[in-house]
């Protein structure tokens, strides 16, 4: 009786190798009909070169696939600002960030006081919030290519741009600047980069955020804290300041009108998350309690605002102020509603 054995045959003695091996990214993609599926499949049992083109594509694809997820991965991640501050951790880094930090604090001294000397104190205010809500928003969430650090970067171009707009309405700007402008000046010294994010950092981890925090000692760490809190609780206390002025002053403009109650609204609320970290008052540490007392403050603002804008005069300024004190007091709703 003879014995039947299985032998791969050689490419040369098989018709169609040359058809099966441009199929096979069908094949192994499954786009194949079921009748060319079994006849590619059993063409691959009896052809060792096909067999061996096979092999070859399915580890081709695989290490493609690994690629392409360490390359989305990498996308996803980027590098965080942490990472991109590793460079100026040195002591040189630490020098140069400490120059243009001054610099910095200089242009705004400069910007700041040629606003409010030439008239223009809307502006410079405004840029003052929004560069330090962008900075500090940057700063805080870690993320410099997200969606909020994007949101974070305009905010942030808009308030210097509105620096600037404040400080060149006049040419004669400076020789009228007094002891009120330099003070609101002096503000811009908690806008630099490295105060601005050590603030935010610290509010909202609850450490400090110090340029580099290896070596430091418990007194060091001790310290930090202490003058980042106090840095927090200026700024704080400068924006509730600025609030109640814009709020309770005699002015015909609109303006001073919308930005005091909410100027108002961010100096409480970083008082309260100041509080929640340090735990000063345990009344308020929780955040419900926080959210019922941001809540009722807006709520006082916008009746506030609302007293305030019905007797300005012009149609449109009392639509547009009726609509700020809306949103006032639905934002004041809704935070009553939190948990």
């Amino acid at each position: 009786m003879t014995d039947y054995t299985t032998q791969r045959i050689p490419r040369a003695e098989i018709p169609g190798c040359a058809l099966v091996q441009d199929l096979l990214p069908l094949y192994l993609d499954d786009e194949v009909t079921h009748e060319s599926h079994v006849l590619i499949a059993e063409h691959l049992l009896r052809c060792e070169r096909c067999s061996g083109y096979l092999a070859g594509a399915r580890s081709v694809r695989t290490q493609m696939l690994r690629e392409q997820q360490v390359l989305n991965a990498t996308r996803a991640s980027g590098p965080t600002i942490a990472q991109l501050q590793q460079p100026v951790h040195n002591s040189l880094g630490r020098v140069l960030w400490l120059s243009v930090t001054t610099l910095l604090w200089l242009l705004g001294l400069v910007l700041t006081c040629g606003g409010f000397a030439s008239g223009q104190q809307a502006p410079t205010l405004l840029g003052l919030l929004l560069f330090t809500l962008g900075f500090g928003g940057m700063m805080a969430t870690k993320q410099g290519n997200g969606i909020t650090g994007k949101i974070m970067l305009v905010f942030t171009a808009l308030g210097g741009l509105l620096l600037v707009v404040g400080s060149i309405a006049d040419p004669h700007m400076m020789d009228r600047a007094g002891p009120l402008p330099v003070f609101f000046g002096l503000v811009f010294l908690a806008i630099p980069p490295l105060v601005t994010g050590s603030i935010f950092s610290h509010a909202r981890s609850g450490q400090p955020a110090t340029p580099s925090k290896e070596g430091a000692t418990g007194a060091t760490s001790v310290v930090a804290t202490v003058v980042l809190t106090i840095f927090g609780v200026l700024i704080a206390a400068i924006l509730m300041l600025v609030g109640l002025v814009g709020m309770t002053g005699e002015t015909g403009s609109l303006l001073p009108h919308v930005l005091g109650p909410l100027c108002f609204i961010a100096g409480v609320a970083g008082l309260l998350e100041i509080n929640r970290r340090r735990s000063w008052v345990a009344d308020l540490a929780g955040r419900a309690k926080i959210h019922q007392v941001l809540g009722w403050t807006a709520i006082g603002a916008g009746l506030w605002s609302t007293l305030l804008v019905l007797g300005m005069q012009g149609y449109r300024s009392l639509i547009l102020a009726l609509i700020v004190s809306l949103g006032l007091l639905l934002g004041g709703w809704a935070w009553l509603q939190q948990k």
